[in-house]
């Protein structure tokens, strides 16, 4: 007599994409840190073109008559790896955290006036201020940094972006979700 088994219940996979974008959060930074030369200086076109971007999208946030939400994001990111910075132990946490805070809740105060008022998305003075700050710690700190120490602290923030943004947040993140696009004008 034969039997009738049940078929076995099939684990619903992720997709790969989805999974692959896990593991290189989770696992690639560990990896990586081992690569370049501790005593490998960043180079200085690189620094250069990196701290340019920085400079100019604080200059929109300043002075654009729209500021984008790129600009924006760029001085996010500069947020997350001064934090990341000070977390890992590459520069004094505590001036971090005093050069930080300020610009981290300035900008979420931009943002909120930005989706509750819609205005642009601009920070106040005493945030710019804040910001400028931050992005003289962060060239003070590339500047010092060799190769290995810029890569370890990318992947590491990449990988806390990869935590929040599946849901894994901590209390004191700041996070901006669903950022509307600007108002724009209507057609004439």
């Amino acid at each position: 007599m034969s039997r009738r088994h049940r078929p076995k219940r099939q684990r619903r996979q992720a997709e790969p994409s989805r999974l692959l974008q896990g593991l290189m959060a989770q696992h690639a930074g560990w990896q990586m840190v081992g690569l370049g030369r501790d005593d490998a200086p960043l180079s200085e076109a690189g620094r250069d073109r990196h701290l340019d971007m920085m400079r100019s999208a604080l200059a929109e946030l300043r002075c654009g008559s729209r500021p984008g939400d790129d600009a924006w994001r760029l001085m996010a990111d500069l947020c997350n790896y001064l934090e990341t910075i000070g977390a890992l132990g590459y520069a004094d946490r505590h001036e971090i955290a005093a050069a930080l805070q300020p610009a981290v809740q300035g900008l979420a105060r931009a943002a909120q006036r930005h989706q509750e008022d819609g205005l642009p998305l601009r920070p106040d003075g005493p945030t710019l201020q804040a910001l400028q700050w931050a992005l003289d710690a962060w060239a003070q700190a590339l500047s010092e940094l060799s190769e290995q120490a810029a890569r370890h602290i990318t992947l590491v923030t990449q990988r806390r972006a990869w935590l929040i943004q599946t849901g894994q947040i901590r209390p004191r993140d700041a996070l901006i979700v669903d950022m509307p696009p600007p108002a724009t004008e209507p057609a004439r």
